[in-house]
């Protein structure tokens, strides 16, 4: 018995795949199997490294056994190889949200002779069907010779592709994606452009498959979960839907990337007003993408009404209009995704042109010109440099964020940044300790050691400098570390700088990293007299203003990249943005 439990066991193994879910065999003993989110149409695959007698399968059936106990006997065939054995799902599939158990039945022979003496079964949880949620068109009245923009999201977070397709009248078809798209999450939207079509009649079919599972319909060779299709019109020119095309209106940040509102969690729409058209009365409908719910009555129509985003969440806002005598002009949908951001004004006393000059009045300004040629910067220059309202965008919009500490960056994440950094390489919980000891924003305290040191490669100040003497007196020797910079002065960097460590006692990286901080911070950072927590306010000091850290007017705009690159690296960070506001 022992010889063959050995023979047996060396080929039976458990294997699991999502939708086609295969078991190498089972062992002689009673064996239990577990499976949760099981697809409602799975097919359960057993396999064997021996060829299967075709014969005993004729006489058997697997046994299911529902929730409330009920059976139903599936059959068993063989698959085209004859070394698996395969039950195909109820018709109609398994009950979703539903719990099963499978009784594989004992004495399946191999052809050589081997049995399994003993049965088996599999107890999974079926899940929900995943299907597609929604697709909505951006205006419910298309004109010709106009972009057509359709949303569609399906209720899974599972990664899916969508394959799109357009048929005119006469039978044309359109390939929009070229096949199926690019992964993308479900339950997240997915945005179709249409390309300016003639006025007529359309049908739009879209099929949606899941990434890693076995497609369960077949159409016109296409495999796919689940299919939605439903006709559009595109009329002939007309100017009185013309003003669909204008944007929201919102009070507080936001920006719009890719035809998707980005706003921070404290934005509002006070009138979603387009331009010249404040007479008309609006509602609004609110559906959440994640999880398909729809608040139908989140604003009846009106002509003003206040609506604000309560979570981090992807919605679809559909805004309903017509006119103050009741004809209905249709809807505007709009991608609206939250976040964890939130803006702050802080309001300056003074127009923008009235900060240039006296910025302009008090201190040497340099810009680029080309060539390696640096020159003095017009007035118009400097105003655009400092108008906040030139980066209202998702990369401007970085210069405004407030780099005192905020919680959310791991060690892990900030190892993750300095990988390949030289002798910043693994210092990341060293990082974390300077920027919360000291309050800085990480990833600017990253940026600032990153510069510093050359990528950690490139300093002797950053890499360790033996000092043996500090201002002309003997010391006991040790090797010091300044990732800062701090107090290199031109003359001799390396030896002031490395003196300036030594009476520090920054005689490790991490020690040096984590005390270094205390300097970017009590300079500017978290200093009450010059005040200056953000890039824009380093460069744009409104009260001190010989204390700013470049004269290039173009500083500020310049130290984004990097610092936006390391907060991309964790999508747990609150962030918060102060934007000065100057008069009209």
């Amino acid at each position: 018995m022992k010889g063959t439990l050995r023979r047996i066991s060396c080929f039976f193994t458990l294997l699991f795949a999502l939708l086609l879910s295969s078991i190498y065999g089972f062992a002689a003993e009673n064996t239990e199997y577990k499976f949760t989110d099981v697809n409602p149409y799975k097919v359960w695959k057993i396999k064997f490294n021996k060829e299967i007698d075709e014969k005993y399968l004729k006489s058997v059936q697997a046994a299911l056994k529902d929730q409330q106990g009920k059976i139903t006997f599936l059959p068993i065939s063989l698959s085209v190889d004859n070394k698996a054995i395969l039950i195909e799902p109820p018709s109609g599939g398994y009950k979703q949200l539903s719990s099963y158990e499978l009784k594989i039945p004992s004495g399946l022979k191999a052809k050589d002779g081997e049995i399994l003496e003993k049965a088996s079964s599999i107890k999974f949880n079926v899940r929900e069907k995943i299907k597609i949620q929604g697709v909505l068109q951006e205006r419910s009245y298309f004109t010709e010779g106009k972009d057509m923009i359709f949303y569609i999201y399906s209720n899974t977070d599972k990664e899916v592709q969508y394959n799109v397709k357009v048929t005119d009248i006469n039978g044309k078809v359109y390939n929009i994606t070229d096949g199926f798209s690019n992964n993308i999450k479900g339950n997240s939207t997915y945005k179709i452009k249409l390309d300016k079509l003639s006025s007529g009649q359309y049908l739009l079919n879209v099929y949606m498959k899941v990434v890693g599972e076995r497609e369960i319909y077949t159409d016109d060779g296409i495999g796919y979960h689940d299919r939605y299709h439903s006709v559009f019109k595109v009329n002939k020119n007309n100017t009185k839907y013309d003003f669909m095309n204008d944007n929201i209106k919102f009070e507080n940040f936001y920006f719009i990337e890719d035809n998707k509102y980005i706003l921070m969690k404290n934005s509002t729409i006070l009138n979603p007003s387009f331009e010249g058209k404040d007479d008309f009365e609006y509602s609004l409908k609110v559906m959440n993408v994640e999880n398909g719910k729809i608040d139908k009555n989140a604003v009846k129509f009106g002509q003003m009404f206040k609506w604000s985003p309560k979570d981090s969440k992807d919605l679809l806002l559909e805004i309903g209009i017509k006119t103050s005598t009741g004809e209905n002009l249709g809807s505007k949908v709009i991608n609206v995704v939250t976040n964890n951001m939130t803006v702050k004004y802080v309001d300056y006393n003074m127009t923008v042109k009235e900060f240039a000059i006296k910025q302009k009045n008090n201190e040497r300004m340099i810009i680029y010109g080309g060539n390696g040629m640096w020159r003095t910067p017009t007035l118009e220059e400097v105003e655009y440099y400092i108008d906040p309202q030139n980066f209202m965008d998702e990369y401007g919009m970085y210069q405004f964020l407030i780099l005192n500490y905020v919680e959310g960056m791991t060690v892990e994440e900030v190892n993750e940044i300095l990988k390949g950094k030289g002798i910043l390489e693994g210092k990341g919980a060293a990082v974390l300790e300077g920027a919360k000891k000291y309050n800085i924003n990480p990833a600017y305290l990253i940026a600032h050691i990153i510069l510093e040191t050359g990528h950690g490669k490139v300093s002797k100040l950053a890499k360790g400098i033996r000092v043996t003497s500090v201002e002309g007196k003997s010391v006991d020797p040790r090797i010091v570390y300044n990732m800062y910079g701090i107090q290199a002065i031109d003359a001799n960097p390396n030896k002031y700088g490395s003196e300036y460590a030594y009476k520090q006692g920054w005689f490790t990286p991490e020690i040096a990293i984590i005390e270094g901080a205390r300097w970017v911070g009590e300079n500017y950072i978290n200093s009450d007299k010059f005040e200056q927590n953000t890039l824009y306010e380093m460069r744009w000091n409104k009260s001190v203003m010989w204390h700013q850290y470049s004269t290039d007017v173009k500083w500020a705009y310049g130290q984004i990249k990097r610092i936006k690159d390391y907060l991309k690296n964790s999508e747990n960070l609150k962030l918060v943005f102060e934007i000065p506001r100057y008069r009209k």
